[in-house]
């Protein structure tokens, strides 16, 4: 089951979920790596995607035009989206992904996912940041990136950043900004909402938007920052994607 999308898995002879993990902006899969033994645990596969031009997949242009992006991924990652349940699970922007990518499986593909999980992401509808003007130069756009805390002064100042990590970064931004979504869409299926008890980018009570966008919306806050997921905190998100998806196929 290759696809260029995932550059590691982590499978379970007997799983019956298969949850794909979609980055923050600037992140590859590698982000995921140390949560496999975690899901493993709760017999569950792991999916981490893994975006154009980052990790092993360096030599690939990055796309600029989120749903683009994701079609290209749909087409080339059939095989791995369809035979067992589907869990959608974003991180920050990749909450946004994995809401385009729920509504163009179902719709074009005919895979209506089990859950849409959604961490420290804001709603789609308020996902915006400053769009790059046309013919802008080096130190706009840098600009534009601390403005938005895609980058911190030292990473600008860094000459191995700005060559591996910078690019990536432009890219996603200028993804983040043309990406349109208007009012909220109601989604035929779960959603769970995940943040951090001290997260400044999108705290709990930006969390509770997602609940616009479906009728069947679950919170949980955990202790800590935007980067709440660890080792203490994973072992009880999976507890909650599993119970997610026994009440969903019981239904």
């Amino acid at each position: 089951m290759n696809s260029k999308w995932f550059s590691f898995t982590k499978e379970c002879r007997d799983s019956d979920i298969r949850v794909i993990l979609f980055p923050h902006s600037g992140a590859g899969a590698s982000f995921f790596a140390s949560w496999g033994k975690t899901f493993a645990a709760a017999n569950m596969d792991l999916y981490p995607v893994q975006y154009p031009m980052r990790e092993s997949r360096m030599k690939d242009k990055a796309f600029t035009d989120l749903r683009a992006m994701l079609r290209a991924f749909a087409d080339d990652s059939l095989q791995q989206l369809r035979g067992k349940k589907i869990v959608l699970y974003g991180k920050c922007f990749g909450s946004t992904a994995a809401f385009e990518m729920a509504q163009l499986l179902d719709r074009e593909y005919g895979i209506r996912p089990e859950l849409l999980v959604v961490s420290g992401g804001v709603v789609p509808s308020e996902m915006k940041v400053e769009k790059v003007s046309e013919g802008s130069g080096e130190e706009e756009f840098d600009g534009l990136l601390l403005k938005y805390d895609f980058v911190t002064e030292a990473q600008l100042n860094n000459s191995d950043f700005r060559k591996y990590y910078l690019p990536v970064l432009r890219a996603d931004y200028i993804m983040q900004a043309e990406y349109e979504c208007g009012s909220p869409i109601c989604l035929p299926y779960k959603v769970l909402a995940l943040c951090g008890s001290e997260d400044k980018k999108a705290g709990c009570e930006s969390m509770k938007k997602w609940s616009a966008y479906t009728d069947s919306f679950t919170l949980r806050t955990f202790e800590g920052s935007h980067f709440f997921e660890n080792k203490n905190t994973l072992p009880e998100i999976c507890g909650l994607i599993r119970e997610q998806c026994r009440q969903s196929m019981n239904k």
